[in-house]
């Protein structure tokens, strides 16, 4: 599967391009593109690492991070519930086992 993900700003520094993806994530590309090179969207690897990964939240209950979309992660709990997060709320309330 392939994990497109639309790129909602751009920085420009001395080295290159960041871009700052709907994910959460960030793509470079060399400076020396010019502005309108840039893509509309770029693969994510980070999200595709992420996705299938086992998650362990504060109190010790494990889920996997079953999918994205719409700007966030579909945890699928051991319990058999799903939650839904941000990468930022992610990141803060679960740790990758």
């Amino acid at each position: 599967m392939k994990l497109w993900r639309k790129v909602v700003g751009k920085d420009w520094h001395e080295a290159a391009w960041t871009l700052r993806l709907e994910c959460g994530h960030e793509a470079f590309r060399a400076s020396t593109y010019g502005r309108q090179e840039l893509p509309v969207q770029v693969l994510c690897h980070s999200c595709d690492f992420l996705i299938g990964q086992q998650v362990k939240d504060r109190l010790g209950a494990h889920g996997r991070i079953a999918g994205y979309k719409n700007g966030t992660f579909a945890i699928a709990w051991s319990k058999g519930e799903w939650t839904y997060s941000t990468l930022d709320k992610l990141r803060e309330e679960s740790e990758i086992v």
